[in-house]
């Protein structure tokens, strides 16, 4: 396990030191039989207590700063990250608590299905919808784009994923959006019809067992005579911005 990060200062532990003479017979120090059954009663009692998928530290500091790592490897791997940050966080008053995701259950877990863009690159905290340069990602009404995405599933039983959209709209501008399987085959929004987010959560896409399905996601600011005085009044302002929040879930198909 973690016996490699330690291996440059193994500490020794030790019960007692009794010294004897060259003649002496050394004392059995054998527990005897009922203390070493109950020494194994409460290893069987704790074994039903203790959460061995946890694995943490504590501090007395009470403005200690909690963090919460996600460990999907093995108890091994999250012992020598453990290990790593103690090691390295003496000057800092840190909580650690290493959970280890579980593979088994009816949701699916953070490493079950992954999201890679078409580019290759795996997506983990922000999307590249607009564009992947700043010059890109400045739009402007009437401007419209697609972005191509894949949601990968190497398990050996079908994903039902879910699709959820949100935003964060500072001056309400007319942002719209379809969602594709392929070419024609539309989930949200049609070939002439554009939607609001509001409109576009989409369901039970399935993800057949080890297997990737590839999406496109269609977006376009309305350019509207209505609303120019909210696009100027965006536009003018040179810290404004827009943000899509895409969330995927899944859970094993049931028949």
């Amino acid at each position: 396990g973690n016996w490699i990060t330690q291996v440059i200062s193994q500490p020794l532990a030790l019960d007692c030191i009794t010294a004897y003479s060259p003649d002496a017979k050394p004392e059995d120090r054998d527990a005897g039989f009922f203390a070493g059954l109950s020494h194994e009663i409460k290893r069987l009692y704790y074994s039903f207590v203790i959460d061995y998928n946890n694995i943490g530290s504590v501090s007395d500091d009470e403005n200690a700063a909690a963090l919460t790592l996600w460990v999907g490897s093995g108890r091994d791997q999250a012992n020598v990250i453990k290990a790593l940050i103690d090691d390295n966080a003496s000057t800092i008053a840190l909580i650690v608590i290493i959970l280890l995701l579980k593979t088994t259950g009816d949701n699916v877990k953070t490493h079950d299905i992954y999201i890679s863009e078409s580019s290759g690159n795996t997506v983990n905290q922000q999307w590249n919808i607009f564009g992947e340069t700043e010059e890109e990602k400045m739009i402007k009404p009437g401007k419209s784009g697609v972005y191509r995405f894949k949601i990968h599933n190497d398990n050996y039983f079908d994903i039902i994923c879910n699709i959820n959209f949100t935003e964060d709209n500072e001056y309400d501008i007319e942002m719209s959006y379809r969602l594709r399987q392929d070419k024609y085959t539309y989930l949200k929004g049609s070939s002439k019809n554009y939607l609001s987010v509001e409109d576009m959560t989409t369901n039970g896409i399935v993800i057949p067992a080890q297997s990737t399905v590839e999406l496109e996601l269609d977006w376009y600011w309305v350019e509207d005579p209505n609303n120019n005085v909210i696009d100027t009044t965006a536009g003018n302002d040179i810290d404004s911005y827009y943000t899509l929040f895409v969330v995927i879930t899944g859970n094993e198909k049931r028949e």
